[in-house]
């Protein structure tokens, strides 16, 4: 490797650390529309947006509306339909867009039920579109679902695939990642080699 681009190397690397983040939480006071309200754990953001999917995986964010409950968040798609994420008529989604990237590590839902299963959705370079449909929510009441795969990134959707599948969000759990720059001193060993390379080549020409 020549010295110019070691030195390059040196100054511009940057590394990656993961900071434990306080579970975000969306029960409040009724609110029957959230969409574009912005929740923190008091160092991340994260916006909601309410909406629906199809079969496809394509996700529709002006179909559907994201309410804030006591128990957690719901969605409005259609006449007549109850304050719950459900697949009852149209598949509901909640669309999470994190002002910080972030690694997805569990969800907490409430209203569960024995038959009660959730699907996923992320954006990987490009729409954010569904990956994984009936997932399996453990427990009943209130219970959380801690996800096997890494998953990291901006913006993730949970929602609602069956017409037997209902609950409400109440929390998402997250680590949040930080990008570190080298310490200072590293900045100056890549300098030192820089002008050492530097002095070396004038030495050869002359």
């Amino acid at each position: 490797m020549k010295l110019a681009t070691l030195t390059a190397a040196i100054v511009f690397s940057v590394s990656a650390t993961v900071a434990q983040a306080a579970p975000v939480y969306f029960n409040g006071s009724t609110d029957y529309n959230v969409d574009g309200k912005v929740y923190t754990d008091g160092v991340v953001n994260v916006t909601v947006d309410g909406g629906t999917f199809n079969g496809a995986g394509s996700i529709c964010l002006s179909c559907g509306v994201a309410g804030q409950y006591s128990t957690g968040l719901g969605v409005t798609s259609h006449s007549g339909d109850s304050h719950q994420v459900d697949g009852a008529n149209r598949n509901d989604i909640v669309k999470f867009t994190f002002d910080y990237e972030v690694i997805l590590k569990a969800v907490t839902f409430s209203y569960v039920d024995g038959n009660d299963e959730f699907s996923f959705a992320t954006m990987d370079g490009g729409p954010l579109g569904v990956i994984a449909r009936n997932v399996n929510i453990p427990g009943t009441g209130f219970a959380t679902y801690t996800f096997n795969s890494i998953w990291q990134g901006t913006m993730f959707g949970i929602g609602a695939w069956d017409g037997n599948d209902n609950f409400k969000i109440k929390a998402l759990h997250y680590d949040k990642v930080n990008v570190v720059p080298l310490p200072a001193s590293v900045l100056l060993l890549g300098s030192a080699i820089g002008i050492a390379g530097f002095v070396g080549r004038r030495r050869k020409k002359a």
